[in-house]
């Protein structure tokens, strides 16, 4: 039974330590499957186990981390018992309903799924670090586009998985998503299919998640960029000055001045760092920039663009486009 200690990270994502609904901390064994159902996430998995009915999950991982090889287990009077040297556990197993999943069954049955790729998933991966709160905690795909913003940064990626419909991916399933897992949506709820399982998550309408105006945004910037500098070496620069931020609001200074450009954090509290980088250009620059938000976008080929109307710092490359919006306007 400890092989089910490699799938238990997948399976938790269906889990809550609450004690609602009755299952939320429960794995639940059908005989042919095992099921986790916290009232917004399902996962169902292709996994034998040798009782029907729930277990604690939290309870049960912590068992099987700390068994040895020569561990025994049996069922007895609807309790799963472990034996282990001077060491035995008895773990209730509980019944419940099993007919209370068989929409999300249903639902993945009926679903219209896109298949993932390489590029479609580092696409999501990034515009994770972009989501904001409320309507607009997931990343967005919509036809050949991925979005998301938080009103002060805004992604937007033209490679995309082709669906019609809207599908709001949750930025917490991240660490779970694969370039092989297939993803769609039915009745506002997402599936992502993967070898030998499923996941259902429950999500809130997501039709006022401002699309229409990220399209625009976006193409009315393209016509507006003044090139400015490659994006690595301010990257760098941020990480460099970064220590002196500790326990501060890490928003950085970035002004050219004669033949530099000052990359510069300063804080009342701890004091002041400073970057100076040679300037590429005569494109004079005074913005305050969220430097959390730039240290998070990952290493890609990007070229750091001035957005001449509104001041804005955009990041540009073959496959995405980045704003980061002037937070000292």
């Amino acid at each position: 039974m400890k092989e089910l200690l490699k799938i238990l990270p997948v399976l938790k994502m269906g889990c809550r330590n609450a004690e609602y609904p009755l299952h939320a901390k429960h794995i639940i064994s059908t005989g042919t499957h095992v099921i986790t159902h916290n009232g917004d996430t399902f996962v169902m998995i292709d996994y034998k186990l040798p009782f029907t009915g729930g277990v604690n999950i939290y309870i049960l991982n912590t068992i099987l981390k700390n068994l040895s090889d020569e561990y025994l287990y049996d069922i007895d009077d609807n309790m799963l018992r472990f034996f282990d040297d001077n060491y035995s556990a008895k773990l209730v197993i509980d019944q419940f309903d099993l007919s209370d999943f068989e929409e999300f069954v249903k639902k993945n049955e009926e679903v219209v799924s896109c298949q993932l790729n390489t590029i479609s998933y580092d696409a999501i991966k990034l515009a994770c670090n972009f989501t904001g709160v409320d309507d607009l905690k997931f990343v967005v795909l919509k036809d050949n586009m991925i979005l998301s913003t938080n009103r002060q940064k805004v992604f937007f990626s033209g490679v995309g998985v082709g669906t019609e419909d809207r599908i709001a991916f949750d930025p917490r399933l991240i660490n779970f998503l694969s370039p092989i897992h297939m993803i769609g949506t039915i009745d506002n709820n997402t599936v992502i299919n993967f070898d030998g399982g499923f996941l259902v998550q429950s999500t809130t309408s997501i039709y006022d998640f401002p699309v229409a105006n990220i399209i625009s945004f976006v193409e009315r910037v393209k016509d507006n960029l003044i090139p400015f500098m490659e994006f690595n070496k301010l990257k760098e620069a941020m990480d460099r000055i970064f220590p002196m931020s500790i326990g501060e609001i890490f928003y950085v200074s970035v002004k050219t001045n004669e033949d530099k450009i000052n990359v510069r954090f300063e804080s009342e509290v701890n004091g002041i760092a400073e970057v100076q980088l040679d300037r590429e250009n005569d494109v004079d620059v005074d913005i305050i920039l969220d430097g959390a938000a730039v240290r998070k976008i990952e290493d890609e080929t990007y070229y750091a663009y001035l957005d001449k109307k509104d001041n804005n710092l955009i990041l540009k490359s073959d496959k995405y486009l980045i704003s980061l919006i002037n937070v000292g306007r």
